[in-house]
């Protein structure tokens, strides 16, 4: 690459700086946990806002759980590149009353400022940046922002599949960590639901009822055998619920249950490990076990790799060492590569804190991120 590009892409980015910050402090004071309807439509006016004089394609999906945007520069020309974010939290209404966004020495505090609205910010300001120093090529460039990535992108996926299907990449703004990484792969959620039926009695005549908690706990005991120490594999125990009040023999008891693996073979093996542990061991009492998957997991492949070295020469132009990692935790990126194009993440804002009311990124990154995104457009 030139040096002289380089040195605009520098120049630019450090002019933008300030105002992705002002920006990121606007998208941090709104609301917008996953299924808060109207505060997804007010972060897609913001973001939509920044829009105004630049002649793209915006599209509003309306769904059960907000909105998913989608903005399109160069609609229809040549391969797209995708780059996508999510706009939902996993906070509730009102918590940014009580815990505001602010600048505190290097750092912005906010509840989403890395997760994944740092990301926005990043993956928004490079198109934007681009276009306004014509920097884009001769395709399709577009932003996918999903509402409702925190419980499984259950409305946003569609989007991404259908989207995916004439993409030739997927970049995708989670936020980095540890070593500023790029992640290569993503473990998948493997989760099931267990019922346990059983009979109801008043306690003072336990004998002539069945009691579903016991046979849930014995339930309990078996999985917690099950863990994979060597291979990091864990069955975690999720929420429980029974049906009855303290002096009556519950007659239903039920808990969810989640597990991280690496392939789809090693998901396989968790359900078949569920199915063996479901009896509840006592008369009177049946079972259920239901299974369903969040994501399946992003495998590290060929694909993934040859991004990576992409992204990673973008980082060396930047005399950054960017190494690959994988991720312990699902995600959108494991949509896209279900569906079969390469796709790596990672690329937003720096994380601290993510999911706590603590969360805070680190303000230097926005400008780092935004410079490596708009070298690796360059380079794909």
């Amino acid at each position: 690459m030139e040096k002289e590009l380089l040195e605009l892409i520098d120049k630019e980015t450090d002019k933008y700086h300030k105002e992705e910050i002002e920006t990121l402090l606007k998208l941090c004071s709104i609301d917008s946990g996953s299924k808060d309807k109207e505060g997804i439509i007010k972060v897609i006016d913001t973001i939509a806002s920044l829009f105004k004089d630049i002649p793209v394609n915006i599209e509003r999906i309306e769904t059960d759980n907000g909105e998913n945007l989608i903005i399109r520069f160069n609609k229809g020309k040549g391969h797209k590149i995708i780059l996508n974010a999510h706009m939902d939290t996993v906070f509730k209404k009102g918590d940014v009353i009580s815990y505001p966004s602010y600048i505190k020495d290097e750092y912005l505090y906010g509840l989403g400022s890395s997760d994944c609205k740092g990301g926005i910010v990043v993956s928004l300001y490079s198109l934007l940046i681009a276009f306004r120093n014509n920097l884009l090529k001769d395709r399709e460039y577009t932003l996918i922002y999903g509402c409702d990535e925190e419980i499984g992108s259950p409305t946003s996926r569609p989007v991404y599949v259908k989207e995916a299907a004439d993409a030739d990449y997927a970049l995708v703004y989670e936020p980095s960590r540890g070593n500023n990484g790029i992640i290569t792969s993503r473990r998948s959620c493997a989760n099931a639901i267990i019922e346990v039926y059983g009979k109801a009695a008043h306690s003072s005549e336990y004998t002539k009822g069945a009691n579903a908690v016991i046979g849930l706990s014995n339930i309990i005991q078996k999985l917690n055998k099950t863990h994979d120490p060597e291979r990091n594999i864990y069955i975690n125990i999720g929420e429980i619920q029974n049906s009855g009040p303290i002096n009556q023999v519950s007659d239903y008891a039920r808990m969810e249950i989640s597990c991280r693996v690496e392939t789809a073979l090693q998901a396989e093996e968790f359900f078949k490990k569920m199915e063996e542990c479901i009896d509840p061991e006592a008369e009177g009492l049946t079972s259920k076990i239901s299974f369903f998957d969040l994501h399946k997991p992003m495998e590290r492949n060929e694909k993934n790799i040859a991004l990576y070295e992409k992204v990673k020469e973008a980082g060396k132009l930047m005399n950054l060492e960017l190494e690959e990692i994988a991720a312990f935790g699902s995600g959108d990126a494991s949509i896209f590569s279900e569906c079969d194009i390469p796709v790596i993440d990672a690329l937003g804002s720096y994380t601290l804190g993510m999911h706590t009311k603590d969360e805070h990124t680190l303000i230097s990154s926005l400008k780092s991120r935004t410079m490596l995104s708009l070298i690796l457009l360059q380079l794909l």
